[in-house]
């Protein structure tokens, strides 16, 4: 069976592409088995064609002879949340397209709404649930039949009776098993001139942490699993051979989520002369000691991703994060001070938010600009539809499409927000949480406002508002106030063209 693997629209213009690592891991498995695979991405083909923007009906043309134009028999879509619209969208044209073709979602969203997303699209054969290598293939295998299919794990599929998911698949607990990536399924150099860092290795997969907000962790059921540190030394040597690549982004939810793995990497590539490569990788704060920040410094480590979320210690442990903030500025201090660039990632808007607690994460976000964080982040929460927030708040979310950074309207047609507005369930992050506590404070600019000066001017900002004992919000409130209201608000609400703000200081 010839099989053509589609990754949907998912960056925006000014973004860096998205790169579909997931699909070529996918790619490669089918390959080594004996399937014929194609990869077509859409997101890569808005890059390269940026006309395709002007209109949802202009993509949809091109889309439909890309599709037209291919021979396979099966076609599988990977979605995440931002391109879950015209996921289904494209399994529809492809169903116009190809009659006769098995249609199979993947991915992080649909895994999560699967027998939703089948009653939402009846283009849909089958959903591969969770981890889809093995999965996949075994469904390309198998033929077809609703008896078949019941015994294939990870599946929803549908039966004589209706919609069925099959048991869960256990997770590969080895993953040095897969194969190595086979990037001829797509045109890496082309990526490279609309990315800055591509992620082309990953290094693992799963965390056991519970952070209420935190759809990966229910992807990969909180099993922590890594590859060896010769196999991720392998996959940089090749990196470099084919590319000239020496820094290198490890793709994993928390790197070093076991302190004893993370040494045991860091002595392999010591021991074996292999500072030449230098990486970054996420991690928690709470999972790292100062001596290790030592070994991964020797050890080629070059940047690090906090994921902090909330300078609250009341919303920490309303979130089930559970940082110690004060330990998180000893840690970025010291990552600082060892020539080891850092991110740091907060979120704003989770319902049992108060004035306080927002003032609290600004206040942590600056101070971390100012402590030298190389870059700071502020988003909005989006509540996925697998995680407890979106379970504890599913009745009362307010549709919002712009509210997210993570997921965005590429098209804005009228058709496709009616859609998302009418599917809360499969459409989630498009929706915000209810904000009873600040419901004075508009959160969507305020956040916008903080994420565009935190980087140009947040170090002296900081400091500014420590002079003159002025909170975050009185500080957004002042200057909104200012004579600018028709002005900045019409700013603030277009939240991709955000550079202008910091040029009003």
């Amino acid at each position: 069976m010839k099989v053509c693997l589609i990754n949907p629209p998912t960056s925006r213009a000014q973004d860096e592409v998205f790169f579909p690592m997931g699909l070529i891991t996918v790619g490669s498995v089918l390959r080594e088995n004996g399937v014929a695979a194609e990869l077509v991405d859409f997101d890569l083909q808005l890059r390269l064609h940026p006309e395709l923007r002007d209109g949802f009906s202009k993509f949809q043309d091109f889309a439909r002879d890309e599709i037209a134009g291919r021979d396979a028999e099966a076609f599988g879509i990977s979605s995440i949340c931002s391109n879950f619209p015209f996921a289904f969208e494209l399994a529809e044209l492809i169903r116009e397209e190809h009659p006769n073709a098995k249609i199979v979602m993947g991915g992080p969203q649909p895994s999560s709404v699967a027998p939703e997303s089948m009653a939402y699209c009846p283009a849909i054969d089958a959903i591969v649930v969770g981890e889809g290598e093995l999965t996949f293939l075994e469904l390309l295998r198998s033929d077809w039949s609703p008896s078949a299919l019941a015994k294939i794990q990870g599946l929803c599929y549908r039966a004589e009776d209706g919609i069925r998911l099959s048991e869960p698949r256990p997770l590969i607990e080895d993953l040095d098993t897969l194969p190595f990536p086979d990037f001829s399924l797509v045109d890496v150099e082309e990526y490279r001139k609309h990315s800055c860092s591509l992620a082309l290795l990953e290094a693992g997969r799963g965390c056991p942490f519970r952070c209420n907000f935190c759809s990966t962790a229910e992807m990969w059921v909180r099993k922590y699993r890594v590859k060896s540190p010769a196999r991720i030394a392998e996959e940089m040597r090749r990196l470099h051979h084919k590319f000239g690549m020496s820094y290198i982004s490890l793709t994993h939810d928390n790197f070093s989520t076991s302190p004893k793995y993370l040494r045991k990497f860091c002595h392999y590539f010591i021991d074996n002369g292999l500072q030449g490569f230098t990486w970054n990788a996420s991690a928690r704060t709470d999972t790292l000691k100062i001596d290790d920040l030592d070994l991964m410094q020797r050890a080629g480590c070059r940047g690090v991703f906090f994921g902090v979320d909330s300078g609250s210690k009341r919303v920490q442990d309303l979130i089930d994060k559970h940082l110690d903030l004060e330990e998180y500025k000893l840690i970025l201090g010291e990552t600082v001070k060892r020539g080891i660039s850092a991110i740091s990632s907060f979120i704003l808007g989770f319902a049992e938010e108060t004035h306080e607690d927002l003032n609290a994460t600004i206040e942590l976000g600056l101070w971390s600009k100012y402590a030298g964080s190389g870059e700071v982040q502020f988003h909005r929460l989006a509540p996925l539809a697998s995680t407890k927030i979106y379970a504890q708040h599913f009745k009362d979310l307010n549709y919002s499409p712009v509210v997210s950074d993570i997921s965005f309207i590429i098209f804005p047609e009228a058709s496709v927000l009616q859609k998302i507005q009418a599917n809360p369930r499969l459409f989630s992050s498009y929706f915000e949480v209810p904000l009873p506590l600040v419901r004075d404070l508009d959160l969507f600019c305020f956040s916008n406002f903080y994420h565009a000066l935190v980087n140009d001017i947040g170090a002296s900002l900081y400091w500014y508002l420590k002079k003159t004992g002025k909170t975050p919000i009185e500080f957004y409130q002042e200057w909104y106030s200012q004579n600018r209201e028709a002005e900045y608000t019409q700013l603030l609400k277009k939240p991709y063209v955000l550079d202008t703000v910091a040029e009003c200081f």
